[in-house]
């Protein structure tokens, strides 16, 4: 796999990034010295760790849920960036293209991974198929 990916939405201070297994958000968290989250039957997460938000979502889900995971941990995203910066109230126009902003790197950052680990996969002779 590829290096971990960070995104910015200038002119906010925070990196958000998108993790699809719980074994790479643990690799995460121990490389940055985090807590892990736990996500015991969870299908998505968002892990505050100041100005660095980590999105989990579970992939092994239908399509449409996928979406609708990626957007509610947008939201979540969106709610700590203004909360980091003292900010109380937003106006709701504001608000909805950043939600949108976010949902939207997210979920090219999915279909990134997915492409990176199609390719992978494909690479590999008959029988180490994972």
């Amino acid at each position: 796999m590829s290096k971990q990916r960070w995104f910015k939405m200038h002119p906010f201070p925070i990196k958000f990034t998108l993790v699809t297994n719980p074994e790479t958000l643990t690799k995460l968290c121990k490389q940055k010295k985090w807590a892990s989250p736990d996500l015991t039957e969870s299908l998505g997460a968002t892990g505050d760790f100041g100005k660095h938000q980590v999105v989990f979502v579970e992939t092994k889900q239908d399509t449409w849920d996928i979406f609708d995971t990626v957007v509610h941990e947008s939201t979540h995203v969106f709610q700590h960036m203004i909360e980091y910066i003292g900010e109380d109230t937003v106006g709701k126009e504001f608000e909805a293209y950043c939600i949108g902003f976010i949902s939207t790197t997210l979920l090219k950052e999915l279909a990134r991974q997915q492409k990176e680990h199609n390719a992978l996969h494909e690479k590999r002779p008959e029988g180490l198929q994972t």
